[in-house]
């Protein structure tokens, strides 16, 4: 859950919105509810990362660890109010302390989406997006 414990924390920071993570079992009751799925997990491969070194313009993000997600937030009732993905690449030399860090980006940066009502990611090819509506009601 550090995904969602992330999340919960960035949105909470500003202290204009309450946000908790749940578990998966748990019924969740709020206004808005952020749902979603880890669709990509890397740990990276170091011995790539310190090869790449001798060309950094040929293998900058080789080797990184990366951690991906997709999901939505929707109101109590179930209606979608807008669709995001993230994708995080990072190194922290080892592989644990990298995927945990690039976990830890992405609830940030989702936990930002969420704050600020700007989405992207969504489905390839798209920036993301807010549900049909939703702003005019």
């Amino acid at each position: 859950m550090p995904i969602a414990e992330a999340i919960a924390e960035e949105i909470r920071d500003d202290d204009a919105l309450d946000a908790q993570a749940i578990a998966h079992a748990v019924v969740p009751d709020g206004d808005l509810i952020v749902r979603g799925e880890i669709t990509h997990v890397y740990g990276g491969n170091l011995a790539v990362v310190l090869t790449s070194w001798v060309c950094l313009v040929c293998g900058w993000w080789t080797g990184n660890a990366t951690v991906a997600v997709q999901g939505d937030v929707v109101r109590r009732d179930g209606t979608v109010l807008a669709v995001f993905s993230e994708k995080v690449r990072t190194n922290s030399w080892g592989e644990r302390k990298s995927v945990a860090l690039a976990a830890e980006i992405t609830g940030k940066r989702i936990g930002e989406m969420v704050k600020e009502g700007e989405y992207h990611g969504g489905h390839p090819g798209n920036d993301g997006y807010v549900a049909d509506g939703f702003l005019t009601r």
